[in-house]
């Protein structure tokens, strides 16, 4: 049964209007160890919040989900695809605008196996620090010389930091408010807070699939983000895309702000049209013949619980996580295979599983592995 907020996670107000249900997906989203038989699954459903603007799912059995050995990271590694390399450097000279020196003492919050960290050693040359709840990603990082703590951010265990690094971090929280409270009170007292989130209002304003997972309670934009972090620091510079939204928050201060908001539910609805405009195109690109998926992720999953695809006509799940290799997709029998096993055997179409970068992905999976390979619907 699912227990359902009152409140929202954000700012605790009360004027919270649901706006999206999505049935059936399972608790445990990334790839497992084995087959799982058991796996519940629940009703996931977003509200908006009428006093910060916030979505955020209603749903109080996600709050306190484990980042185990068995969660992997939410994003696809694309291999050398120039978006990905983009969007990844966009964020490091973001960082740059914190202007801070060799040697400052950063910490990664969530640095996964330690890969932003050595774009960050290299261009930045910053004494670096990390947290990593994932302890098989956690050892990576170490293998690679990184002091990584194996564990959720806790900010009894830091202080006088120079920088606060968090990329794709801020919609897994249950309670940003918090969370952002701690980062602040964890930084010196000109330090500086730099995150990115996935663009979740965006997402779901326009029906974005595999965006609403019970592994992101909160979905952000830009002024909703601003606003947040406004709460804590005197400084705040926030800009978004299509696909993220990049903020810089510095000098942490106590304050107790707060903006009107306004709130457009006709757009919401909207975005839930297109949802179910594109689990019909999915449904029609799939057939009733057999499929292979690129990405053992959120997407995929929403895809099989709309039943968009069925899980009896997936020959093949594809990622390139080397973490998910040899994991099970959850609530299924199909084991993850690299991407270098598109192509072996009997071929079939290739639905790429992604909700940004579909093209470039579909492109790259095509030169390299010589397969046909399908999307679904616009590439927004």
């Amino acid at each position: 049964m699912n227990h359902r907020r009152n409140n929202c996670r954000v700012c605790g107000s009360a004027e919270l209007s649901p706006v999206i249900a999505l049935a059936g997906y399972p608790l445990v989203a990334g790839p497992v160890t084995r087959v799982p038989s058991t796996v519940p699954t629940c009703n996931l459903e977003v509200g908006l919040c009428h006093g910060c603007g916030t979505y955020s799912l209603l749903n109080e059995d996600t709050d306190s989900l484990a980042y185990d050995d068995n969660y992997t990271s939410s994003s696809i590694p694309y291999g050398s695809t120039k978006s990905v390399d983009d969007q990844t450097d966009r964020f490091v000279k973001f960082i740059g605008r914190a202007d801070k020196t060799q040697e400052s003492k950063v910490l990664e919050i969530g640095c996964y196996d330690g890969a932003l960290m050595e774009i960050l050693e290299t261009r930045y040359r910053f004494k670096l620090l990390g947290c990593e709840p994932c302890v098989p990603a956690a050892d990576d990082a170490r293998r690679k010389g990184y002091n990584v703590h194996p564990g959720v951010f806790n900010a009894d265990n830091y202080s006088d930091l120079d920088l606060i690094v968090a990329r794709n971090i801020l919609e897994h929280i249950a309670f940003p408010n918090q969370f952002v409270r701690g980062v602040a009170a964890s930084l010196k007292q000109n330090g500086a807070f730099a995150l990115e989130v996935p663009a979740g209002e965006h997402y779901i304003r326009n029906g974005i699939l595999g965006t609403i997972v019970p592994q992101h309670p909160c979905y952000f934009g830009k002024d909703s983000l601003k606003r947040l972090l406004e709460n804590h620091f005197a400084t705040v510079i926030a800009e978004d895309d299509r696909a993220t939204i990049r903020a810089l928050a510095s000098v942490p201060c106590p304050s107790n702000n707060s903006k009107e908001v306004v709130s457009d539910i006709t757009q919401l609805r909207t975005g839930e049209r297109k949802r179910q405009t594109r689990y019909d195109a999915v449904r029609k690109i799939a057939g009733d013949g057999e499929v292979d998926l690129f990405g053992a992720n959120t997407c995929a999953l929403e895809l099989i619980a709309a039943g968009a695809v069925m899980t009896e006509q997936v020959g093949r799940v594809y990622d390139d996580d080397p973490h998910r290799w040899g994991r099970y997709l959850v609530n299924t029998n199909l084991i993850v295979s690299p991407r270098s096993a598109i192509g072996e055997g009997e071929r079939r179409k290739v639905l790429v599983c992604s909700y940004t970068h579909r093209q470039s992905i579909a492109d790259y999976i095509a030169k390299q592995n010589n397969v046909a390979v399908k999307l679904y619907g616009d590439d927004e």
